[in-house]
């Protein structure tokens, strides 16, 4: 208890002294996960990401805190999912069967319009809203309104011995020029959409899989 206390004393700060876009939070609830300090000091407390301001998050009796000092910190764990620090964000480590891929996530909220009687989409206001972990592009429809998640992310990965970093198909295929017809054979033949994370690993894994 008394670890806990000095750490939210020295690496938080109140959500409402933070600057902030919309928050959109990547996963649907906070969620139990653990803090791993380069000191070996292990934090155990809920933990959520806010995708669109690209801080790490969590609850400390009834308040939302934001985690700073994060060069202080090796790794953060949220449920089975794992986060390094680097440059001022944190990326999750997905590991892949034929290497690991760092996300960058990028979400932010937008809103196609708001359903009439009869089903139809017509313009409304944008809110902010929580979606399912790897649901981008789906509609929530809790309410009249029609929204979506739109991700802006980036994948990192090592390729021939350097880091590389793509955020569409067109900068994937460009990096493996070479495998063009195969890759798009590939998302074809699947029905792979790039701006869907899960997809998008998918194809970088299928990707490194022809570069071995």
């Amino acid at each position: 208890m008394k670890k806990f206390i000095l750490f939210a004393a020295v690496f938080t700060i109140p959500i409402v002294m933070f600057s902030q876009k919309k928050r959109v939070m990547l996963f649907e609830e906070y969620t139990s996960g653990t803090v791993l300090m380069y000191n070996k000091t292990k934090i155990q407390t809920p933990l959520n990401y806010d995708a669109s301001n690209k801080v790490m998050m969590f609850i400390h009796g009834e308040d939302e805190m934001i985690l700073t000092n994060n060069e202080k910190i090796d790794t953060v764990y949220i449920g089975s999912h794992k986060f390094i620090y680097a440059k001022d964000l944190y990326l999750e480590c997905a590991r892949m069967k034929h290497g690991n891929i760092y996300i960058d996530w990028s979400l932010k909220d937008v809103i196609r319009g708001s359903k009439g009687v009869y089903g139809q989409v017509t313009q409304s206001r944008v809110e902010s809203i929580n979606k399912r972990y790897w649901e981008q592009g789906k509609d929530l429809n809790q309410s009249s309104d029609v929204h979506a998640l739109s991700n802006e992310n980036k994948y990192q990965f090592l390729l021939n011995g350097e880091i590389v970093i793509c955020k569409s198909k067109k900068d994937l295929l460009n990096l493996f020029n070479d495998k063009k017809e195969d890759i798009n054979n590939f998302i074809n033949k699947h029905n792979l959409n790039f701006k869907d994370a899960s997809n998008a690993l998918t194809i970088i894994d299928y990707c490194l899989s022809l570069n071995k």
